[in-house]
């Protein structure tokens, strides 16, 4: 089963030609080459199409038309065969027999097209079955009871149902987003739409084909896209673009953009929405990729990837970015939270001079030491930057985020960039001095080996032996040091790469926060940071108390999105989704 080569549904260009009256130039000719080329280069990507069962039809149909006109050839050739044998000079016998055998022959070919002639009327109605099937799958049809669903499903445990809507891998001709399809010389000046040339086009396994007309005036041009289906030569899409000839990107993207969806033949999909709390229901408004949309219960998209937001006055937006299959059903509940608008002290445990941003926006500070931050229920990630450029990032998670709360942070602004990297040097020399101390001590371990083993043998006395034990404990202790040294330097390299992660504010109980209230001109700067270093040991034990005084205050604060895949009308196996 995995060795089998998924179908391919091939998609092709041609160049794009300029409208009558514009002049045949080589900068218009390089445009009819490149537009085409973009287009298709914005839509390389892993693309499906979902083939319809009329779409088979129509090439099962093409396919049994070429089987019927080569029957209808030999039946010809056999009917014209038969009828030369009366112009033969033999016996009447011999006449009758080549006769029979030549009327078996055109019997057996007449059976062979009318069996085609009845699996081409069996197809059309296999195809009507399955369009009307696949109609028939109302997205609204919800109301299906316990019993029927049962029912469906033993039916469907003993019955081998093929799928109503195959996928087909898209790929472009030869492979090559940039080759053109070139018609012969017999069908060039032919319409795409022709029969002579759709023949041609499909004989060549392309199943799509882009044409193009260009309008030019000054620096702007006017594009329009015609997407062609064979082997029924069908227009499918038909796309207009109009923008200058200095952004072509702006106008291939658009219409790569409007041509995707006519490619994969994207099914559409019902959603289902629900709000909590109920009462938000009617002043809930919905964007779906930034469009309002007016229904707060149900709305029909096409498949693909869709952008969801919820948006209610005084409660927090939630969203959320899903991929939405075609031919299935989707429920999605959207909890709602209250904004919880303060306010919070942050205070600096050292005095630094520099400036506070948190999410971005800077914060102004009351007094030398500490500063008010406005809070909306989000966690706030800061950064501390001083005059040369130096910084420090901070953090305060969501449970410290409540009304009056008064947290601390200890910033130490640092060229990271330069510490780091200086650090790395230096875990780098460490190493180097290692490997190069082990040289003498592998080189002193086997002159050792050697003495010991001639002295054991007598052929040594003691004195001429131990010197080598004497170098071996040097430069094995060398190396013993140079490895301590590396260990050292590669833990303070990690201490300085891990020194980019934001500092975690810590609460300050309330017998500690009027030293923040002082000017930091007033105690000593010796004097502050003892007291810091005492605060920092006892603010471990106030945070575990803080933090379930609020745990339960500030619980799920900023809401949910729960999508449900209820139904696949393709009768797949239900799929349940959740993202929060």
């Amino acid at each position: 089963m995995f060795c089998v080569e998924n179908a391919k549904w091939t998609i092709a260009s041609q160049k794009f030609g300029f409208a009558k009256g514009q002049s045949d130039s080589s900068v218009n000719r390089a445009l009819g080459e490149t537009i085409p080329v973009f287009i298709l280069e914005k839509i390389n990507k892993n693309l499906e199409r979902n083939v319809l069962p009329d779409e088979v039809c129509s090439r099962k149909s093409k396919e049994l038309l070429k089987t019927r006109q080569s029957l209808f050839l030999q039946l010809s050739s056999a009917y014209q065969k038969r009828d030369a044998l009366f112009l033969e000079n033999i016996s009447q016998n011999a006449l009758e027999k080549k006769i029979r055998e030549e009327e078996k022959n055109i019997k057996e070919i007449q059976k062979k097209i009318d069996d085609n002639l009845q699996e081409q009327n069996e197809l059309i109605l296999k195809t009507e079955t399955q369009l009307e099937q696949i109609h028939s799958n109302d997205f609204s049809n919800n109301n299906n009871s316990e019993f029927e669903l049962y029912k469906k499903l033993f039916k469907n445990i003993f019955k081998n149902e093929e799928s109503l809507i195959q996928k087909e891998q898209i790929v472009f001709y030869q492979n090559d987003y940039s080759v053109f399809y070139e018609p012969s010389e017999k069908t060039k000046q032919m319409s795409p739409l022709s029969k002579e040339f759709a023949d041609e086009i499909f004989s060549k396994n392309i199943n799509t084909l882009i044409t193009g007309t260009i309008s030019r005036y000054a620096d702007y041009l006017s594009v329009k896209v015609e997407v062609i289906l064979y082997p029924n030569a069908k227009v499918i899409g038909s796309f207009l673009e109009i923008g200058s000839i200095d952004d072509l990107d702006f106008i291939t993207s658009s219409l790569a953009s409007q041509i995707v969806p006519v490619l994969t033949n994207s099914m559409p999909v019902k959603v289902n929405v629900k709000i909590n709390p109920l009462e938000l229901k009617n002043i809930t408004k919905i964007y779906i990729d930034d469009v309002l949309f007016n229904s707060n219960e149900s709305f029909i998209l096409e498949s693909g990837v869709h952008n969801v937001q919820f948006v209610a006055e005084n409660y927090q937006t939630i969203s959320t970015d899903y991929y939405f299959e075609g031919n299935k059903q989707y429920f999605i509940e959207a909890s709602l939270k209250e904004k919880k608008n303060g306010q919070i002290t942050l205070a600096l445990v050292n005095p630094v001079f520099g400036d506070i941003f948190v999410n971005g926006q800077s914060v102004e500070q009351e007094t030398n030491r500490k500063s008010k931050i406005t809070i909306n229920g989000n966690e706030i990630l800061g950064e501390f930057l001083c005059e040369d450029g130096k910084s420090a990032f901070f953090y305060i998670p969501q449970k410290q985020l409540f009304e009056n709360n008064f947290v601390s942070i200890n910033p130490k602004p640092i060229d990271r960039e330069k510490y780091i990297d200086t650090r790395r040097k230096w875990m780098y020399g460490s190493y180097s001095l290692l490997i190069v101390s082990l040289i003498p001590t592998f080189i002193s371990a086997g002159e050792l080996n050697n003495a010991v083993k001639l002295y054991n043998d007598g052929v040594w006395e003691y004195n001429k032996a131990k010197p080598y034990e004497n170098i071996f404990k040097v430069f094995g202790g060398i190396s013993i040091g140079c490895g301590v040294l590396f260990v050292f330097e590669l833990i303070r390299y990690f201490y300085a790469a891990n020194s980019v992660l934001p500092q975690k504010a810590k609460n300050v109980p309330e017998s500690k926060q009027i030293i923040y209230n002082q000017p930091f001109e007033n105690p000593s700067v010796k004097e502050l940071e003892n007291q810091s270093k005492n605060e920092n040991d006892k603010q471990n034990q106030v945070d575990d108390q803080s933090e379930n005084k609020v745990v339960n205050e500030n619980n799920n604060n900023s809401g949910n999105i729960n999508i449900e895949i209820d139904e696949n009308l393709n009768e797949k196996d239900d799929e349940t989704t959740i993202i929060q």
